[in-house]
């Protein structure tokens, strides 16, 4: 069950462009999330799912932050 006292809302910055996606999320850790967007990009480029987020376009520049 979720625990929505762990929440958080955070960012991720493009360090290319200055693109920010804003995000929330009840994980433990911001590592945790930013791994399931990792997965969720990976998955969508092997076709394997129709999901797309606007962080796509941040990952897939691979130099970003996550605040």
């Amino acid at each position: 069950m979720v625990n929505y006292a762990d929440g958080k809302i955070y960012k991720i910055i493009d360090n290319t462009n200055g693109n920010i996606y804003i995000g929330s999320t009840a994980e433990p850790t911001l590592a945790r999330r930013l791994a399931k967007h990792k997965s969720d990009y990976k998955r969508y480029l092997e076709g394997k799912s129709r999901y797309v987020t606007s962080s796509f376009g941040i990952l897939d520049n691979e130099d970003y932050s996550l605040f």
